[in-house]
């Protein structure tokens, strides 16, 4: 029988949502372990269809290549780091490198409406893209870059903290241009 370390969590000090960078291909493998040890972790994933050996299959990825959050108090981010996979916390020039839980729960809603990576291919039509907001959903005043592709529009969203791009498909009906890029 092993013994799990359930990590010490102060009660006085606030949870926060920290990014946790990990080595290339071990984001499921962090997330799992870091859960076991008590930790409150999201790691947001899309589908995508494969061919393997001639045979279509769908798999699961992590959006943000190499990403997992992790809920903790900033007086025990360090026991993070010991985690197989993990190799550290994400920090930001404005502070801490904590996240807004708004932030998350953004994502999350984001992911639930099928959210996927944004492909560098379509980077040259962002030049020249048009800004819009959303005005319908339960993403209302975001804004973000359209993109068209073929019969359907795409509003590449970034999150501010993370520097990430993520795309989301939606009605063209659901948004109206706005005057200035986000």
């Amino acid at each position: 029988m092993t013994t799990m370390a359930i990590p010490l969590l102060d009660a006085y000090e606030e949870r926060r949502w920290f990014v946790v960078y990990v080595e290339p291909s071990r984001e499921q493998l962090s997330a799992k372990l870091l859960a076991e040890n008590g930790y409150e972790v999201y790691l947001p994933t899309y589908q995508k269809r494969v061919e393997r050996c001639a045979i279509w299959t769908t798999i699961t990825l992590p959006l943000f290549s190499r990403y997992v959050f992790c809920r903790l108090t900033s007086t025990i981010t360090h026991r993070v780091i010991g985690t197989p996979g993990v190799v550290r916390l994400i920090g930001f020039s404005e502070g801490s490198g904590a996240i807004d839980d708004r932030e998350i729960q953004l994502l999350k809603k984001l992911v639930e409406m099928g959210a996927s990576p944004f492909q560098d291919s379509l980077s040259q039509d962002l030049s020249a893209g048009s800004c819009v907001r959303i005005r319908s959903g339960p993403l209302t005043g975001m804004t973000g870059i359209l993109v068209r592709t073929k019969e359907t529009h795409r509003v590449v969203m970034t999150l501010e903290l993370i520097q990430k791009s993520i795309s989301i498909e939606i009605d063209y009906r659901d948004v109206e241009i706005c005057a200035k890029h986000p």
